[in-house]
């Protein structure tokens, strides 16, 4: 159930949802003085709202959210806390319809990395009989080399090696 960016408006849904859940946990309390074991607040909270909301979203916060919803509407109990109903269906359907949208982009998502995978396996394939069958093709094994890159970095060439460069620069200068 997590979705950012143009779902959530700037902010995080689900962290909107989940905020209105403990608030609506605040004041559902408030409404049966604090007896949490009060059958409208049982029937409306059947387990306590940081529980709920504690964790990864997922479908039984999915559920729990949807069934907030339906006490908040059909209980006549609920009355004064009808009002959270609004925001929670609004997010609540938000969040199902990112929801739908990242289900539409998983198939399509899977499809193209097996196809990647599959053209970096033949890549792998190509590359490793390559120099084979160049050798065969070519005849020469030297020549089949001419056609790759060495693994190595070239060696940098030492102070006294750099020393008689010049002084063979030197001596074709003057011959």
């Amino acid at each position: 159930m997590g979705t950012r960016g143009r779902h959530g408006g700037g902010h995080d849904l689900v962290g909107k949802v989940n905020n209105e859940v403990i608030s609506l946990g605040v004041q559902g309390r408030a409404l049966v003085n604090g007896n949490v074991k009060d059958p409208r607040y049982t029937t409306l909270m059947h387990v306590q709202p940081s529980e709920a909301v504690k964790g990864m979203a997922d479908d039984a916060q999915n559920r729990f959210v949807a069934h907030l919803i339906s006490q908040l509407e059909t209980q006549q109990a609920m009355e004064p806390l009808k009002g959270y109903a609004v925001g929670l269906r609004e997010w609540h359907a938000r969040i199902d319809a990112a929801i739908k949208e990242r289900e539409a982009r998983f198939i399509p998502e899977m499809k193209a990395q097996g196809e990647r995978r599959t053209a970096l396996l033949r890549a792998q394939r190509v590359y490793t009989t390559m120099h084979p069958q160049l050798v065969i093709t070519l005849g020469d094994e030297s020549l089949a080399e001419s056609f790759f890159r060495p693994l190595k970095k070239p060696r940098r060439a030492t102070e006294e090696e750099t020393v008689d460069t010049d002084a063979s620069e030197d001596v074709e200068a003057v011959g």
